[in-house]
């Protein structure tokens, strides 16, 4: 079999997300794709391209989004100590980054923990 594999989804227990949480606390793009996926498990690349300012454009996602997804997948790789995996997956037909509802249910658990008031 040839070709590229796919980096293994990984499931996050509440604590492991209150970890990432922490790490990520002083980056508000990052916290804003956590806030997407704690309330409707998408983070689509317009939402993103929003908060940053920049044009809507129907091309796929581009580098800037991808930055801010890469660095919450570094958080989640650190957490679980691990060289590959992600916690999302993309969805080419929405053009989002989406998560599992067994993610979506830990990242809230993790973010009412850690902010009860956000």
């Amino acid at each position: 079999m040839t070709g590229d594999v796919a980096p293994p989804y990984i499931d996050l227990a509440s604590h492991e997300w209150s970890d990432i949480i922490e790490q990520l606390k002083n980056d508000a793009e990052a916290r804003f794709v956590l806030d997407l996926w704690k309330h409707m498990q998408s983070a689509p690349v317009g939402a993103l391209r929003a908060f940053g300012g920049k044009p809507y454009s129907s091309e796929p996602a581009n580098i800037a989004e991808n930055n801010v997804i890469g660095r919450i997948t570094k958080a989640v790789r650190g957490v679980r100590n691990v060289s590959d995996g992600h916690c999302y997956f993309w969805n080419s037909h929405a053009q989002s980054w989406d998560i599992g509802i067994m993610n979506v249910e830990t990242l809230r658990r993790a973010m009412q923990r850690c902010e009860p008031n956000r």
